[in-house]
C-alpha cells in the first residue's frame, strides 16, 4: 500500500491525496485516475514513511485508472490474485481514509458487475463490497484473505443525489477487478494509453 499525494491548483496550490499500491518491480504504482487528475506534482509516501517523488506515466479516464512510477529501489511489489472475486469472499480494503494513513478494513464481496451510473467513468464493472471505504480509500488495493490484490477501492455509494460520490461511507463500497486493473495497466506502462476496441454503430 502506498499513499499518493498531488499538488495543484491555478495560482493558488492545494494538496489533494489518496492511495495507491506497487504494482511491479520496477516501481509502478497503481491508482485511480482522479486521485491524480490535474497534479502539477506527485508523490508517493511509503509504509515506513519514506516519500518518493513520482512521475505520472499514464491514466485512463474511461476506467478510473491511472499509473505512475518512483524509484523501485527497495521496493516490494504486491501480489495480484490471477481471477477476481466471487460474492461471498471475504476482503480486505487498505487506505488512507480521511488521511487516517495506512488503515484497513474488511467485509466481504457483496456483489459482482455491478454499474453505479458514474458518469466521468465509460467501463463500469465494479466489485461491491460492505469493507468501510472513505474519502482517502481511492486508489487503495483490495485485498483477499491472503493479501493478494483483487481489486481497487474507487467510489462510494451515499444514497445522495446520484447515489455515487466520494462522500461518507454508508455500506456499499465500489472496486474496480483485477481482470480490468491488469489489462489497463499493462497498456498504459507499454504505451501510455489504453486503445480500447470498438465497433462502428449504435
Amino acid at each position: 500500500s502506498a499513499g499518493v499525494s498531488n499538488g495543484r491548483g491555478a495560482g493558488q496550490s492545494f494538496i489533494n491525496s489518496g492511495s495507491g499500491w506497487i504494482y511491479d518491480a520496477a516501481g509502478h504504482i497503481v491508482t485511480n485516475a482522479h486521485v491524480v487528475e490535474g497534479a502539477t506534482r506527485l508523490e508517493v509516501q511509503l509504509f515506513d514513511g519514506e516519500r518518493r517523488e513520482a512521475q505520472l506515466v499514464g491514466v485512463d479516464l474511461r476506467t478510473d485508472i491511472a499509473v505512475l512510477q518512483v524509484d523501485a529501489q527497495g521496493l516490494r511489489p504486491a501480489q495480484r490474485e490471477t481471477q477476481d472475486p466471487q460474492q461471498g469472499d471475504m476482503v480486505f480494503a487498505f487506505g488512507s481514509p480521511f488521511d487516517f494513513r495506512f488503515s484497513m478494513s474488511n467485509g466481504i464481496v457483496s456483489g459482482l458487475g455491478r454499474a453505479a451510473g458514474i458518469s466521468e467513468i465509460e467501463y463500469e464493472n465494479f466489485i461491491q463490497t460492505d469493507a468501510a471505504i472513505n474519502p482517502g480509500n481511492s486508489g487503495g488495493p483490495l485485498t483477499n484473505t491472503k493479501g493478494h490484490v483483487v481489486g481497487m477501492s474507487t467510489a462510494i455509494a451515499t444514497g445522495q443525489g446520484n447515489g455515487v460520490s466520494q462522500g461518507q461511507f454508508s455500506g456499499i463500497g465500489l472496486a474496480i477487478p483485477i481482470s480490468m486493473i491488469d489489462n489497463v495497466v499493462d497498456q498504459l506502462i507499454d504505451h501510455g494509453e489504453v486503445i480500447k476496441g470498438y465497433l462502428g454503430i449504435s
